[in-house]
């Protein structure tokens, strides 16, 4: 992150200290990924932008997402949506005419599931060739 964008982070949580820093990072850089990912750069809604989030904490934290967003003070997909909006305020972030902070404001579950755990190598039954 350049020292521009990280002095209006230390600026937005000047303001509202509900999110840790590391919590804005985040979005920027799950953002940035998502871009990377994409065929063709394009907008993307709350529920795409949520989903690439929670995609990127996965392969970026494995299982402990929950406990990182939790100590970011990040528990819904309305405190991301406070985040994006938070950056965009601050000029890091842009929305289009059709965005609203309320399209965050939706039922989403921001980490997956545990993997399963794997069998124990000595309890698989290992097929036979004949």
């Amino acid at each position: 992150m350049n020292a521009d964008a990280a002095e209006k982070i230390n600026s937005i949580i000047a303001g509202d200290r509900r999110y840790k820093a590391d919590a804005y990072s985040f979005v920027l850089d799950a953002l940035a990924n998502a871009s990377l990912e994409q065929v063709a750069p394009r907008h993307l809604s709350a529920a795409e932008l949520l989903a690439s989030m929670r995609d990127f904490a996965r392969r970026s934290f494995g299982e402990f997402d929950r406990e990182i967003f939790s100590e970011w003070g990040v528990n819904s997909a309305s405190d991301f949506g406070n985040i994006v909006y938070n950056l965009i305020d601050a000029e890091l972030l842009f929305a289009n005419e059709n965005d609203r902070r309320s399209d965050f404001d939706i039922d989403f579950e921001l980490t997956l599931p545990p993997v399963e755990e794997y069998p124990d190598p000595g309890k698989m039954e290992i097929p036979t060739i004949e």
